[in-house]
């Protein structure tokens, strides 16, 4: 960067300066920007971690941000304040469609403004309208200003990040916890921006995940019951097992082939714990 500065003496002296500076992000680092978790089952959490390295001379504050920019942290705190205004109206509309049904609202009106020559009737309607949307706009008042303060924290239903801002000293370096916590049987993925006082851009860190689901199996797959005599019955047991770490929730699903019903299964549906 350069710039020339002026400086203008008491009697009229000017005297030229020339100021120059250059600027560079300052020199922290990810152990890793690619995590892997292990496949975790649903329900259940698994957890790994990552260091951040300082390795400047200064220590450096972090957090860990949902947005990549501040400026899109601004325009999504616009868009909420944006659609909190329109509830806001839609709150307030009700309650004066409530009012004006009300009908002893009606009649007290109309004997203030019979009897009252001190209050107008419109003082006394725009009196009543405060009381009415006074503690509605206080109380969206307050919940715009907590989303302007809102720092945006990373928030993900399946990833967690710990801690999600502190400071990291010089020559020094701090562990980050991922958790992940799948809620079905799916591949999650997620990427955390991290903040860092003296980077021009966020950091990006990339998330991915696989869900696994109940795991159950039969003691074996076949059952070959031979030659059976008409109206006979013959009874066989098979076992099945819990093969995962979580509980496995069963229901037999009816067979529509043509000797389907010839075949009945008991229990038809159950839950089999772990182990």
């Amino acid at each position: 960067y350069e710039r020339e500065m002026v400086v203008i003496y008491g009697d009229g002296i000017e005297v030229s300066v020339l100021l120059s500076g250059s600027a560079e992000n300052i020199d922290v680092a990810f152990s890793t920007s690619k995590v892997s978790m292990s496949d975790t089952f649903i329900a259940l959490s698994t957890q790994t971690s990552i260091v951040i390295h300082n390795r400047s001379d200064v220590p450096v504050d972090f957090s860990w941000r949902a947005f990549p920019t501040i400026e899109e942290e601004i325009g999504q705190k616009l868009k909420l304040q944006l659609q909190l205004k329109h509830e806001e109206n839609d709150e307030a509309a009700a309650l004066k469609d409530m009012r004006a049904d009300d009908d002893e609202f009606s009649d007290s009106s109309e004997s203030v403004s019979d009897t009252s020559e001190e209050e107008p009737e419109a003082a006394f309607l725009k009196r009543t309208e405060d009381q009415l949307l006074g503690p509605l706009q206080r109380r969206y008042r307050n919940i715009a200003k907590a989303i302007m303060e809102d720092p945006m924290f990373f928030y993900d239903e399946i990833f967690a990040v710990e801690p999600l801002s502190g400071r990291i000293w010089a020559k020094s370096k701090t562990a980050i916890t991922i958790t992940f916590t799948p809620k079905a049987a799916l591949n999650y993925q997620c990427i955390a921006f991290c903040s860092i006082v003296g980077q021009a851009d966020r950091m990006q860190l990339f998330l991915k995940g696989q869900g696994i689901g109940p795991k159950a199996a039969f003691s074996y797959d076949e059952l070959d019951v031979g030659d059976i005599f008409v109206e006979s019955v013959h009874c066989y047991e098979v076992d099945l097992i819990n093969q995962g770490d979580i509980a496995v929730n069963f229901q037999l699903v009816s067979n529509a082939s043509p000797f389907g019903s010839k075949f009945n299964f008991s229990p038809s549906h159950g839950r089999l714990e772990v182990g």
